[in-house]
């Protein structure tokens, strides 16, 4: 199925639209927790915790692969193993650039 561009501008802006509501009030998003109400310390552990899922995915995904590689001799997939360990190292300069900004942020915060 091809997508002119005319719909999908119109995705972009209704997926910016429902991005800019809080939660409760975005289709299908209804049980994730209100970001608008939350104090930077809840904000900053829920986005520790968002880092989290994507380390826990990424080991879900890197033992699969090597197990697809030793047992079932899916040589196909070493490609894939390279990225997801370029994703890891990603991963970890993601988390240290979080830990450090959102250290800058409450250090000026408090300043203010």
């Amino acid at each position: 199925m091809k997508i002119t561009k005319q719909r999908l501008r119109e995705i972009i802006k209704e997926e910016l639209h429902n991005e800019a509501r809080p939660a409760t009030e975005r289709p299908g998003y209804k049980d994730e927790p209100n970001t608008f109400e939350m104090s930077v310390d809840e904000l900053g552990v829920l986005g520790k915790q968002g880092l989290r899922k994507i380390d826990d995915g990424l080991k879900d995904l890197s033992s699969a692969i090597a197990r697809l590689m030793e047992q079932h001799d899916a040589g196909e997939l070493v490609h894939i193993k390279t990225k997801v360990s370029q994703l890891y190292g990603l991963l970890d300069l993601l988390e240290e650039d979080f830990d450090i900004n959102l250290g800058k942020f409450v250090a000026r915060k408090a300043r203010k």
